[in-house]
């Protein structure tokens, strides 16, 4: 039933991470305290707004570089 409910609701939601120079989730970045499975727990927390209403994927690049 839970799943029958989910598929009805539309939404936006991170769905796939890449990172450079990471071979898996519980490597660690030099100077950050989370690990990066921290780091992709909170990443799923994020509230995204889309204003294209296509069904389709779209990809987003994040530099916190910048």
């Amino acid at each position: 039933m839970h799943r029958a409910l989910l598929g009805g609701v539309e939404g936006t939601c991170i769905t796939r991470v890449k990172s450079e120079k990471r071979t898996h989730e519980y490597s660690i970045i030099l100077g950050i305290q989370e690990s990066v499975h921290d780091i992709l727990i909170n990443l799923k927390k994020i509230i995204l707004k889309s204003k294209n209403n296509s069904c389709g994927t779209q990809i987003t690049f994040l530099d916190p570089k910048r």
